[in-house]
């Protein structure tokens, strides 16, 4: 029987619970011996993908080692698994190790640390990303808001430049009540007119 990538790929991805560990490790052991994490990546990530699903992250450094060929997603699946478990420091590790880095990758560490509340290091991980996306501007802003700096979180908005979504907005509005900066708070309400922005139940 002939090899058939797209197969085993959607076989993988139906295995994600902890109860498909066993099949997923058989399914490594077989790729190994027929040399298929050396010349399939997308086989690879499915495999990355199924160790972090699971949550089994030592696993997870098997194939990421076993492959000669990585690309974002396949440095992504681990980084993320290792942040979603709690690890930042690991997910951090990893990031700092990727050759190449995506919105992904960098939205991932910014917005992990943010929702931890360690502000210096996403603060300084904000200040290196090469272009700052949206998902990363609101990670920042909504994280110097919760995190009682109110100032911080308004000067970031401004430099924005632009009105953002309603979550933003609701968390910009109520840093400006928090500041008593009723009128800057107005001056948003007013853009929000101009713009035709529609109001959010959040808001």
């Amino acid at each position: 029987m002939a090899f058939d990538p797209q197969y085993f790929a959607r076989l993988l991805e139906s295995c994600k619970t902890h109860n498909s560990i066993l099949q997923g490790k058989q399914l490594h052991l077989f790729f190994l011996k027929k040399g298929i994490l050396s010349s399939t990546i997308a086989i690879g990530n499915r495999l990355l993908q199924l160790y972090a699903w699971c949550g089994t992250m030592t696993d997870t450094w098997k194939p990421l080692d076993e492959m000669p060929q990585k690309n974002c997603f396949s440095w992504n699946t681990v980084t993320e698994g290792y942040m979603k478990l709690g690890n930042k420091e690991k997910s951090l590790e990893l990031f700092r190790l990727m050759p190449h880095k995506n919105d992904f990758s960098w939205n991932l560490v910014i917005s992990g640390f943010a929702k931890a509340g360690e502000l210096e290091v996403a603060s300084a991980l904000f200040d290196d990303i090469p272009v700052k996306n949206w998902v990363a501007w609101n990670s920042m802003i909504h994280c110097y808001a919760r995190n009682g700096n109110a100032r911080k979180a308004v000067e970031l908005f401004k430099e924005l430049g632009s009105l953002g979504d309603a979550f933003v907005l609701a968390t910009v509005i109520g840093a400006c009540v928090d500041l008593g900066a009723i009128e800057y708070g107005r001056q948003i309400h007013a853009h929000m007119v101009v713009d035709g922005l529609e109001f959010d139940p959040v808001l």
